[in-house]
């Protein structure tokens, strides 16, 4: 199965377009980052010292650069989208169906796909980081690691919440406008709303807990005690975390196992 699917994505010009334009992107951005902190840093020297942190070297590299690659989730969902849905929109997937796959294994080679489009961002993530030490001449140390962790927590909830509603809807351009729109807005107007009948409820919204695993790097800590004051801790956000994984795959695949082909 993997290797129909890498057939289907090495012919697949988006594919190696996001896997270009993801490392570029992130890159350069931090980059920019890092040269406008220097400078700052040269004419205003007390910087470092109201921040606490150096946030280009280890160990608070890990969570500048996680938090920096949040900002890009929406290029490996657009992706698993595309790659869905055109299965629903050329058929594809009914061909494969009649060549003997059955419906688990088509959702199954879906499953893996991103999770392996997953596990690329986390690569890129990881080699940006090490990149750049070297460039300001710092030792990686495993120290604030975890942040690595929390990304890839983070983008699994993305990109299988992707994966949901290109099961959903099937059809890539209402697929894309649904997801842009509900990532930036509608979840936000949804869930604030309710927050007003049920107080601290938009802290729970599946794309805001993942948003609040990686908070602000230079003041993360202090971050997270303030929401810790009013909002889930980390247990509680790992735990809904991993809830919403579970509802996107299982009505992912109920809805696949009941459509029509």
């Amino acid at each position: 199965m993997l290797q129909i699917e890498w057939l289907k994505l090495k012919k697949f010009r988006p594919f190696w377009v996001v896997m270009v334009l993801y490392p570029v992107c992130l890159f350069g951005l931090l980059v920019i980052f890092a040269s406008v902190y220097d400078q700052a840093s040269q004419k205003h020297h007390e910087i470092q010292a109201i921040t606490g942190a150096t946030p280009f070297t280890f160990p608070e590299l890990w969570t500048t650069v996680t938090y920096t690659a949040s900002w890009f989730h929406f290029l490996p969902c657009v992706l698993i989208l595309l790659n869905i849905c055109n299965e629903f929109e050329f058929r594809t997937h009914r061909q494969n169906l009649l060549d003997g796959w059955s419906r688990a294994q088509f959702f199954g080679a879906k499953m893996m796909v991103t999770l392996g489009i997953t596990a690329l961002t986390l690569l890129w993530v990881t080699l940006s980081a090490l990149l750049m030490g070297v460039f300001h001449s710092s030792t990686p140390t495993w120290n604030s690691a975890s942040s690595l962790l929390y990304f890839l927590e983070q983008s699994l909830v993305y990109n299988f919440f992707a994966l949901a509603v290109g099961f959903t809807l099937r059809r890539g351009l209402l697929s894309l406008a649904f997801f842009l729109i509900y990532s930036n807005f509608l979840e936000k107007i949804i869930f604030w709303t309710a927050s007003l009948s049920v107080r601290g409820l938009h802290y729970y919204a599946p794309l805001a807990v993942a948003d609040q695993l990686l908070p602000f790097p230079i003041w993360k800590d202090a971050v997270r005690k303030a929401l810790a004051a009013d909002g889930p801790n980390l247990t509680v956000l790992h735990g809904c975390a991993a809830g919403y994984l579970v509802l996107f795959v299982v009505a992912s695949w109920w809805r696949y196992r009941r459509a029509d082909l």
